[in-house]
């Protein structure tokens, strides 16, 4: 808990000056995705699936991610505490966590806080708080259809908007 106490503590610090950008990671569905949001605006997000099929591919991408964002918070979910994800998106998160833990920016690792029935509502709710994204806002397929691949990048800024709500 004093670990917990002090990111919060940090982030505090970090969003009171002008550093405010934040760069979530999330995995889902055999996908990566980032997003940059920057004083309360996504700025910009980037997707990749050979990076989770191929975990050689994973470390690097995340890396040049980093370097192409600049952000100085970064933000992943708890491999830990990530419900019912598989055991190759588990190794990601991981990997993730180890990448940013080797960074001078601040690192947050988050159990990922579900306040909506289904995240398509969660989506639609999050399209309407960041405009500059909406446009990847995915439908909901029939229930025999498989969820939408660009769902992902809205679990990523799920991160970055509870990061910006509690700092």
């Amino acid at each position: 808990m004093r670990l917990r106490n002090d990111y919060w503590r940090k982030l505090a610090r970090c969003m009171a000056g002008n550093r405010r950008r934040v760069m979530a990671v999330a995995v889902r569905m055999g996908r990566l995705a980032a997003v940059l949001v920057v004083d309360g605006k996504v700025l910009a997000w980037e997707m990749s699936r050979a990076a989770v099929i191929q975990e050689a591919k994973f470390a690097p991408m995340l890396r040049s991610w980093i370097v192409k964002f600049r952000p100085e918070i970064l933000v992943s979910e708890n491999p830990d505490q990530a419900g019912s994800k598989g055991e190759r998106s588990l190794n990601c998160l991981r990997v993730a966590a180890h990448v940013f833990e080797d960074r001078a920016e601040l690192n947050m690792v988050l159990c990922r806080e579900q306040t909506y029935e289904n995240r398509y509502e969660e989506a639609a709710a999050l399209a309407e708080r960041y405009p500059e994204i909406s446009g990847e806002l995915p439908l909901k397929p029939p229930c025999w259809d498989k969820e939408h691949p660009k769902l992902v990048l809205f679990d990523a800024l799920s991160l970055a908007d509870q990061v910006i709500a509690n700092g």
